[in-house]
């Protein structure tokens, strides 16, 4: 999928797991943002560029234990010197964990898949340029957070 669409389901899918411990509005902004700081991190280090030629993932970002690692390196370091609670510090930490495996998840429906134990594993083989497929899954991830801001700003 397109680094557009990986944004959105992740920022979506964290907003979502986000909300659905805690309604705090400040955990819901950085529980997105670093949803956003994983996403492009994984892509952008973890294509191999070679000329003339797409794009090919690397097991570095594109493997179970390189998008946990990211993605609770990142976590932890958005919560640092913010005032919050232990539970509002948990549940950005686990939102965040879920917008990076979206990445991942993603990824796996393309035709490269991804890596699970030095092997690639692909579940479907929707292109990577598919607009159908794209603009789908940006407009669920699109209401996902809309849902999820909903909830906050709604919230006593």
């Amino acid at each position: 999928m397109r680094l557009a669409t990986h944004v959105a389901v992740g920022a979506g899918v964290a907003a979502y797991i986000y909300v659905l411990v805690d309604r705090s509005l400040v955990g819901l902004i950085i529980a997105v943002l670093a949803s956003l700081v994983v996403n492009i991190l994984v892509d952008a280090f973890g294509h191999h560029h070679r000329l003339f030629k797409p794009p090919r993932r690397t097991k570095l970002t594109h493997s179970l234990p390189g998008i946990v690692a990211i993605s609770l390196v990142i976590a932890y370091l958005s919560t640092r010197g913010v005032p919050l609670t232990p539970r509002q510090e948990a549940s950005v930490i686990v939102a965040v964990l879920a917008g990076g495996l979206s990445h991942w998840l993603l990824d796996a429906l393309t035709p490269a898949g991804v890596y699970v134990v030095r092997r690639r594993v692909r579940i479907a083989r929707i292109p990577y340029w598919s607009t159908t497929a794209n603009t789908i899954f940006q407009m669920i991830g699109g209401a996902l957070l809309a849902y999820s801001l909903y909830m906050v700003l709604k919230s006593p």
